[in-house]
């Protein structure tokens, strides 16, 4: 995030600001650069001596600095003989320090205060940027209704930011307002947007057309008192009694055993025919079997299918949106979110699976980045390595509660990249990276699981 305070006339001057929000699903919203407007005091002379007596907080801030310039900038508001000029000044200020710092807090995960920060700047001075943060804060913490005013507020002006828009179309069928979410985008302007995007927006109007057809399709819903499971009548009927006591039970034992907590909210749970289920993700690879992007989305072919594979597929989905509630919908590095949903799935059912040294262990930034975009080849490999990654987690001499324990310390406040992760072990991610490949090279380890 780069953003500059300047003194001269105590002005905000061509301000640039750069901020990147990411999605729950691994998208990375587009950076956004905007010219803040700049605030001229009437007198320059006084405002530039204001300025100077301030010194400490355009220090704080022009190194990024955004909480202690905050904090100071507020703590001088608040004397009393603080002189007329230098209390014009600071207040001047103070909108583009809260947007700032609002940013930062939700960049390191803190949606609260980052919120908090934001209503106030925008209630100073009206800035997109701030509009843009408090639809995508106020999406990322399940609260659709507040964020809806903003994502509209926002989409009126900038209507080509497609990353947005496609967010919001998302909330709006997690809501089940499909014809509202096709709506926005049959009125899209396609000349905004390049090829690619424009392939973008019509991926996601099959998506959206497909949710709104499994949703009318004889759609019956279980309840249990963590679950809400939708699907289809008659179809899967006796498989829904199957699907609750699945995940009811591997609910359970995560939270007995790994720490877990019982989700605040029920955890949806979409149940598809097949060939519906390749529709929805057509933009995704052919190789996924499940998916969670806030519901867990489940395929069950008519017939034929593997009761075992399902109860194991579910198992994976609910590990992804117990991180997911953990984590405050952030992403976490892929060799820790693919290995720890493999590693659950199988409770006490899986049989013995031994890791043969099949060449080099992939690159620290494979591992970290989404699979989505790999092989099926590619990603099976990528998979086979993260769990791999989580095996040596749990059998390390004093890491009998090592996975636990990172566990136990995600939460919507601290960082989720891979040292963040590993910090509270001791560890980071390099040396464990080359600690996991000697292990792989030299087959020094054939890990199991039971």
């Amino acid at each position: 995030m780069t953003l500059r305070l300047t003194c001269s006339g105590a002005v905000l001057a061509s301000a640039v600001l750069l901020f990147i929000y990411l999605r729950d699903d691994d998208t990375q919203l587009a950076e956004t650069q905007v010219s803040l407007p700049a605030e001229v005091l009437p007198v320059r002379a006084e405002a530039e001596q204001a300025a100077r007596e301030d010194t400490e907080v355009l220090l704080a801030f022009n190194r990024g600095d955004y909480f202690k310039a905050l904090a100071m900038l507020e703590q001088k508001l608040q004397r009393r003989d603080l002189p007329a000029m230098q209390r014009r000044w600071l207040q001047a200020q103070l909108p583009t320090v809260l947007s700032a710092a609002g940013r930062s807090h939700i960049e390191q995960g803190d949606c609260d205060t980052g919120i908090e920060h934001l209503e106030r700047a925008e209630h100073l001075r009206h800035d997109m940027l701030n509009l843009r943060g408090l639809a995508w804060c106020h999406y990322r913490t399940r609260a659709f209704r507040t964020a809806a005013p903003y994502f509209d507020a926002y989409l009126r002006v900038r209507h080509d930011d497609l990353e947005m828009l496609l967010l919001y179309t998302d909330m709006l069928a997690e809501q089940e307002e499909y014809t509202r979410a096709l709506a926005l985008l049959a009125h899209t302007d396609r000349a905004a947007f390049n090829a690619e995007a424009q392939r973008r927006l019509q991926m996601q109007k099959q998506k959206l057309r497909a949710q709104e057809r499994h949703a009318s399709d004889q759609q019956a819903v279980m309840e249990t008192n963590s679950f809400k499971i939708a699907y289809q009548r008659q179809l899967h009927d006796e498989l829904s009694v199957e699907i609750a006591a699945t995940l009811d039970t591997a609910l359970h034992y995560y939270v007995e055993q790994y720490g877990f907590a019982y989700p605040e909210r029920k955890i949806a749970v979409d149940v598809y025919r097949a060939e519906l289920f390749r529709e929805l993700l057509a933009a995704q690879p052919h190789w996924v079997k499940g998916y969670f992007d806030g519901r867990i989305r489940i395929p069950v072919a008519a017939a034929n299918f593997s009761l075992s594979q399902l109860r194991r597929t579910l198992r994976h989905e609910l590990v992804h949106a117990l991180l997911a509630q953990r984590s405050g919908f952030r992403r976490l590095p892929s060799w820790f979110d693919e290995g720890l949903a493999q590693y659950l799935a199988c409770l006490d059912h899986c049989t013995a699976f031994s890791f043969p040294a099949d060449g080099e262990l992939l690159p620290p930034q494979v591992l970290r980045d989404s699979f989505l975009p790999l092989t099926q080849l590619q990603a099976q490999r990528a998979y086979h390595h993260s769990l791999f990654l989580i095996t040596l987690l749990e059998d390390e001499r004093t890491a009998a509660s090592d996975l636990k324990t990172i566990i136990a310390s995600i939460s919507p406040r601290r960082g989720v990249s891979s040292d963040a992760l590993l910090t509270v072990v001791d560890k980071n991610f390099a040396d464990f990276h080359r600690h996991a490949s000697r292990s792989w090279k030299n087959s020094q380890r054939s890990p199991s699981l039971h």
